[in-house]
């Protein structure tokens, strides 16, 4: 017992330093993913709306996947969620350079760039969540004002918006203005963001066919 008591901690100690290692690489593999999608110029007009509700899991698995690893891949939709939409962050030009909390009275959240990747994506992890999202007041509540206080020009103007969840929509505006996005951007001389929806549970349909620009990107 005596031998168990001082071996124990220097196994610990290795276990640490090598937990540490892993996070090292995996945050210089994240900055080569982001330098070199930032280079291609592909995706840089994007936003993320991303659901870290209860439904989507919880950002504690990071904090013990090392020790048990067969439980991260149940209830993670939320780790695909912030992945992307942490992606879509650091590739967007300022000042989307965040993403937008799933809710009915959605806020932009800009991300601390000093924070490591882990600090970052349980940061966002723990947002603030609804169990709905007003699509209405994320186009006019959240980006045209932000975009009008900073003054961005058309071209810099976010061009899709990504609402990763596993949930399904409702109805998200009503009477005469529904969906009067476009006019009311054209006034602002800003350009009318088109919708991406990415579904991150089975079976999500949260459009309907007919349409127009909100393509639906299901089990992601």
């Amino acid at each position: 017992m005596g031998v168990r008591l001082e071996v124990y901690p220097e196994l610990q100690k290795h276990r640490e330093a090598l937990v540490e290692e892993d996070r090292r690489v995996i945050e210089s593999q994240w900055k080569t993913l982001v330098h070199n999608l930032r280079e291609a110029g592909s995706i840089e007009n994007a936003i993320a709306v991303c659901d870290v509700s209860g439904s989507m899991g919880s950002m504690g698995c990071l904090q013990y996947h090392h020790r048990y690893p067969e439980q991260v891949s149940v209830h993670t939709e939320v780790l695909p969620a912030v992945s992307l939409s942490l992606l879509l962050a650091q590739l967007a030009k300022p000042p989307f350079n965040g993403f937008i909390t799933f809710s009915q009275d959605p806020e932009f959240v800009k991300l601390d760039p000093h924070k490591s990747l882990r600090e970052t994506a349980v940061g966002m992890g723990s947002a603030p969540w609804q169990l709905n999202v007003d699509l209405y007041a994320v186009f006019m509540h959240v980006i045209l004002p932000l975009a009008i206080k900073n003054k961005v020009k058309p071209k810099d103007m976010v061009q899709r918006v990504y609402v990763f969840t596993d949930r399904k929509f409702d109805q998200c505006v009503v009477g005469v203005e529904a969906w009067d996005v476009q006019q009311r951007v054209e006034l602002a001389r800003e350009v009318h963001p088109v919708l991406g929806q990415g579904g991150l549970g089975v079976g999500v349909a949260p459009v309907a066919a007919e349409e127009e620009a909100a393509p639906v990107v299901d089990d992601i």
